[in-house]
């Protein structure tokens, strides 16, 4: 996507590229004819040719093509580093123009690393004995949301000794199943059915 948007031109850059078609071949053609003033002028060679390299120099069409594309890729390519998607020099350029921003959703906001913020026991279960039970087992899965769990939960029971889980089993789209001390244990979403937790 970022390659995708470094190819993408800003208006600055279309407007550079249609001046560069007429100014580079105008400011060449006008070098040669100063290369040659001195068969019009009585001036030496010498002289013309200080004169056609000083207006070449200074008309450097050469950093006028290059500079407004390496900044706005220079700048794409920033904001990529920082984790932001600019999708090319139009919208790089219209950032200067803005005096407000709209997000559509929270996942453009957040650093999208989940984390565990309450921890709400049913039943006969306690808080403490539903973390444990909830870190053993969810220390075995790699998912995003089970590690979220694992050091939210770690954190609070601190130097509690956790139960040994075994046996993890994948619930598609459910969560999952595992044994915890010889018994059946069960953490999912609402599409577990009639249960977020389960001890058997």
């Amino acid at each position: 996507m970022v390659k995708e948007a470094e190819t993408q031109k800003s208006p600055t850059q279309q407007l550079t590229d249609r001046f560069e078609r007429y100014f580079v071949p105008a400011v060449l053609v006008l070098v040669v004819l100063l290369l040659f003033a001195f068969l019009v002028i009585n001036e030496t060679f010498a002289d013309s040719f200080y004169r056609a390299m000083a207006v070449l120099v200074a008309a450097s069409p050469c950093a006028l093509a290059i500079s407004t594309p390496s900044a706005v890729l220079a700048g794409v390519a920033r904001a990529a580093r920082q984790g932001v998607l600019i999708k090319g020099g139009r919208p790089l350029e219209d950032l200067g123009d803005l005096n407000a921003v709209a997000f559509d959703k929270t996942g453009t906001l957040t650093e999208g690393k989940p984390r565990l913020t309450a921890v709400i026991p049913f039943g006969a279960l306690g808080r403490e004995a539903l973390l444990q039970v909830a870190v053993a087992v969810e220390a075995l899965s790699d998912h995003p949301l089970a590690q979220a769990i694992v050091e939210g939960g770690s954190a609070e029971l601190g130097k509690t000794v956790i139960p040994e889980a075994e046996q993890l089993e994948a619930l598609t789209a459910r969560g999952v199943k595992a044994q915890v001390d010889e018994q059946t244990v069960h953490i999912g979403n609402r599409r577990l059915p009639g249960f977020y937790y389960k001890l058997n």
